[in-house]
Formats: C-alpha cells, structure tokens, sequence
C-alpha cells in the first residue's frame, strides 16, 4: 500500500534532474568550471603532500603547538583571501593555505590522540576523530549555505575566518605536551617488573 503522503517515484527523479539543473547553472555563472574544481584539489592535496614529507623536521624543530598554531592561522588566512580576491591567481593561494593546514593538522591530531588516549582506546579515539571529520564536512554546506544565499560568499567566508580566528586565539593559550613523562613511565615499569637472579644475590 502506497503512503498518501510519500511523493511516486517519477516525482522524485524530476525534482532530482531540475536540482541538476539548477546547481549545474549556478557554477556555470560563478565562474566554477571541471577544469577549476580540478586545480583546486590538486593544489591542496599536493601542498598536504609535501608537508606530509617534512612533518617530521617541523614537528622535531617547532613541536606540536606550534604546528596546531600554524595550521589555524593557514586556515584564517585562506578563509580572508577568499573573502577579498577578486583575481583569479590571488585565488590559487586559497588551496595552498588550505593544504597546508590540513597537510599538518591530521597527522597531529592523530599523534596527539595516541598519545593522550589509554592503549585499549586508542581505536575508538580514532574512529571519534574520524567522524567529527566527516561530520563538520557535512554539516558545513547545511550551516553556511543559507548564509551565503541571504549574503554573498564574501561574509560567509568571512563568518569562518572568524570561527578560525577564534581556534587559533584558543590554541596560544595550550602548552606543549609534556612527552618526557610518557616516554618515562614505560622505563620505569619495565624496570619494576624485571626479576632479580637470585643466584647473583647468593654470589655476592
């Protein structure tokens, strides 16, 4: 039995295809074209490469708060580039800035959850960052796109940029994790559950 209230199936194919439509042509008068959205993602994930290359050097001569830091403010700036460029080769840095503040913020938020969560969580602190992930990723176009019809993309990008700013103000006030107790207490144990030979304390 068919419900009164849920639309038939043709319905629903229509109002995809006009949906399309509609998206398809509102790219083509801003501008985004195949060849746009491609250079973009090749920008970001080639800049998240090669920072992916040299993390280690950053990590050993900055640390991680700085690096956490460094990432924010990446991310502000390609937000406020955003807002104001009005020139299409000012706009190719907006990728590189997003890059590197990915290509440094998931492998740090991966070593600072291992090192924070106990051994037997560690797979489920994981999964938990995975899907805060993926869950701004989705909730971002429900948040800022009614923002951005009721303004411009300027103020939408200007409205995140804020967001980051915020982050990076909260993040000068974190200290460096302390690793040198971690590294500390595994000797220490190790040390406790070494046995003792007795026929040494029968020699000596």
């Amino acid at each position: 039995m068919r419900h009164p209230h849920r639309p038939p199936p043709r319905r629903l194919v229509h109002r995809f295809r006009r949906l399309s439509r509609q998206s398809s042509t509102s790219a083509s008068c801003s501008g985004v074209t195949p060849l746009t959205v491609q250079t973009r993602t090749v920008l970001s994930s080639g800049t998240a490469s090669l920072v992916g290359l040299i993390y280690a050097k950053l990590t050993a001569r900055l640390g991680y708060a700085a690096l956490r830091r460094i990432a924010a403010g990446t991310w502000t700036a390609a937000l406020l580039v955003f807002a104001v460029a009005e020139h299409w080769a000012v706009l190719l840095l907006v990728p590189v800035l997003t890059g590197i503040g990915s290509g440094i913020t998931m492998p740090t938020l991966t070593v600072l959850v291992d090192h924070a969560a106990p051994a037997e969580q560690r797979g489920t602190a994981t999964s938990l960052q995975a899907t805060a992930l993926f869950g701004g990723q989705f909730a971002s176009p429900l948040v800022f796109g009614p923002l951005i019809d009721s303004t411009s993309i300027a103020t939408g990008a200007l409205v995140a940029a804020t967001g980051t700013a915020g982050i990076l103000a909260a993040l000068f006030r974190l200290r460096e994790p302390d690793q040198s107790t971690d590294r500390a207490e595994p000797e220490t144990e190790d040390r406790r559950q070494t046995p003792v030979d007795d026929s040494s304390r029968h020699d000596t």
